[in-house]
């Protein structure tokens, strides 16, 4: 797990920019009781989520990926923003009614 954690940290790392693509990534949260703020910040954890995702996908094997879904699932994803040191908000906004978007690269 450790080796998986440091593959994704190289993938994401300023160093391995310029090597590594990069990734974009568009995030969605509903607006509840008007709370924009909160929708937007449910919104960037989803978008650095998917962010972590894409940059997984490229250091693991399609095999890899399946057997470890489950520890992704459990330690790596829902710590996305851990493992992200930079990003720029493309867009944000109320695109839809009642939907927060932020897309980010």
């Amino acid at each position: 797990m450790r080796s998986l954690a440091i593959a994704i940290l190289m993938a994401a790392s300023p160093l391995a920019a310029a090597q590594e693509p990069m990734f974009e990534a568009l995030g969605q949260a509903p607006i509840v009781a008007g709370d924009r703020v909160r929708a937007r910040e449910r919104a960037l954890d989803e978008a650095l989520r998917q962010a972590v995702e894409q940059a997984t996908a490229t250091v693991l094997e399609p095999t890899d990926l399946v057997a470890r879904a489950s520890d992704l699932k459990l330690r790596i994803y829902p710590k996305a923003k851990a493992y992200i040191t930079t990003y720029r908000i493309l867009d944000e906004g109320e695109q839809v009614p009642g939907t927060f978007e932020v897309h980010l690269s």
